[in-house]
């Protein structure tokens, strides 16, 4: 069975999202379909095997119609989708003006302005037909969907803002399995695929060489010596990386899957530090710095952070001296609360460090 023929099965047997798709279709709206959440939210779901539906901020409703691209009359859309279905929120919108707000050339069809969308699994729309059948609108096709990606659209080219919608939403948090990939580019602008996720013990390998690596090219960034990481047993560093609800290590991985970044989380262990948080040992490969790989890291790790019951601030600490590090963390909203003096010795020279926050 395809994605195509599984999503179709899916819908048919959920008769609330049948009424809806019929209740759209009488409207006649001009290529009308439900598309975004309504159906991505959907599929997360059951591939996540959940009992219950996540609850949906509103339901996007997409057509084209060229003739009339008056706002108000997607108002008049959707009061009579409220009276007919009040348990959702409607939101109703003509395709056809949406180029405006985007500053693009105008779109063509509800597929069309798909293309344009920030996340490919986002860009799917459903509508059932006067014959009663339902037909899909995937202009991305739906592998990353049914595949757990969250990926950015080709079309769409503003990092910064998908980004920051990814980690907005909180979907790493209502759906653990997905993973957040970005695109980056290389010296010679050739296309990257990167791919961020949560270690496993079967990355232990990855990991502890990823991490010698550093404390190798940059001991002066980071407490633990290359002499002291290489005596760790494996186990320990096992332990270390495995997700736990009070810890975590994200790696950022390359299409060929291979490790180029992490970045660690740990939570306080005693009952009056429970509300605060440690980030650790961020480090990304010289080979893939200044692409972007370390500012994702540590907004998918906010994320994760915001999301854990009772934690209240993200604390790190970092030698003076990085400051292309420290940048990234400000850029982020960390401040710096304190510095300690000769906080380390390494090869008889001294190393101030900075104290910085982050209240969740």
């Amino acid at each position: 069975m395809n994605w195509e023929q599984q999503l179709t099965q899916w819908i048919s047997q959920d008769q609330d999202m049948i009424d809806a798709l019929r209740l759209v279709r009488a409207l006649k709206m001009n290529e009308g379909a439900i598309a975004a959440g309504f159906i991505r939210n959907y599929v997360w779901d059951r591939l996540h095997g959940f009992g219950a539906r996540t609850p949906l901020n509103d339901v996007d409703v997409i057509y084209y119609d060229a003739s009339s691209k008056s706002e108000e009359r997607d108002r008049r859309f959707e009061k009579d989708l409220m009276k007919q279905m009040s348990q959702y929120q409607w939101s109703v919108k003509n395709q056809a003006r949406m180029h405006l707000r985007n500053h693009h050339a105008p779109y063509h069809s509800i597929a069309d302005a798909m293309l344009r969308w920030p996340e490919t699994a986002t860009a799917v729309a459903v509508r059932i037909n006067d014959q009663d059948r339902i037909e899909i609108f995937a202009p991305h096709g739906l592998d990353d969907l049914f595949q757990l990606l969250v990926r950015r659209g080709p079309y769409f080219e503003d990092v910064d803002y998908f980004l920051q919608r990814v980690e907005s939403k909180n979907w790493r948090y209502l759906w653990p399995k997905l993973e957040v990939i970005t695109h980056v580019r290389d010296e010679d602008t050739t296309s990257k695929t990167i791919h961020i996720r949560q270690l496993q013990k079967t990355d232990v390998e990855a990991f502890t060489d990823l991490r010698l690596e550093g404390l190798r090219l940059y001991p002066e960034y980071f407490g633990e010596s290359l002499e002291e990481a290489m005596k760790n047993p494996m186990e320990k560093i096992r332990s270390k990386i495995v997700s736990t609800s009070d810890r975590f290590v994200l790696g950022a991985w390359t299409e060929e899957q291979e490790l180029v970044g992490v970045i660690g989380f740990y939570r306080e262990s005693g009952v009056k530090f429970r509300h605060k948080g440690v980030l650790w040992g961020m480090y990304v490969t010289p080979s893939e710095q200044g692409q972007g790989i370390g500012r994702t890291l540590l907004q998918q790790a906010i994320v994760h952070a915001r999301n854990i019951v009772g934690l209240e601030q993200l604390n790190l600490s970092i030698v003076t001296t990085n400051q292309t590090a420290r940048r990234l963390y400000e850029q982020a909203g960390f401040q710096v609360y304190g510095q300690e003096a000769r906080a380390m010795r390494w090869n008889d020279l001294y190393w101030d460090e900075d104290y910085m926050c982050l209240q969740l």
